[in-house]
């Protein structure tokens, strides 16, 4: 797996999580946690997506806690709702967690300069987005590079 150190953390370069649904957290029994305003606690459901190794080492992390869909994409579960794909990091300690800096960069931005953050926080995303869309292209085409290699060619030659 290719990791990036950065902020005291690894973070894994490629693998990404994107909003697939959302249901009502269940207890062991079958009925749905309750918040203590009575209300039903709900679960985002998102799905994982990286390359073979990353999500290798990803279902290694989740052991017993693994799921996959019904397409055998592995699941991430989460209290947080995240209104768009995110990286998915593995902390230095083997940890899961959603990496949220650039929603929280624009967060900032609005909370600092009101109507004029908006507007750099509009961008801030969008280039969020591009990031995201290059890496799910890039894996999308390494997939398939991985899939009609010859036997004769080498690892460098892929590239």
């Amino acid at each position: 797996m290719r990791l990036i150190a950065t902020n005291g953390c690894q973070i894994a370069s490629t693998m990404y999580i994107e909003f697939d649904m959302s249901q009502p957290k269940l207890n062991e029994d079958g009925t749905a946690v309750k918040k203590a305003n009575g209300q039903t606690q709900i679960t985002f459901r998102y799905i994982v997506f990286g390359n073979a190794d990353e999500l290798a080492e990803y279902k290694r992390i989740q052991g017993t806690f693994y799921r996959f869909n019904d397409k055998k994409q592995p699941l991430y579960f989460s209290a947080q709702p995240f209104p768009m794909p995110l990286p998915l990091c593995i902390s230095i300690h083997g940890k899961l967690f959603v990496d949220t800096s650039d929603l929280d960069m624009a967060q900032g931005l609005i909370e600092k300069y009101g109507k004029a953050g908006e507007i750099m926080a509009k961008d801030c995303l969008d280039r969020a987005m591009l990031k995201i869309r290059k890496e799910k292209a890039n894996l999308h085409s390494i997939s398939n590079a991985e899939t009609t290699v010859q036997p004769t060619e080498t690892p460098e030659s892929i590239d």
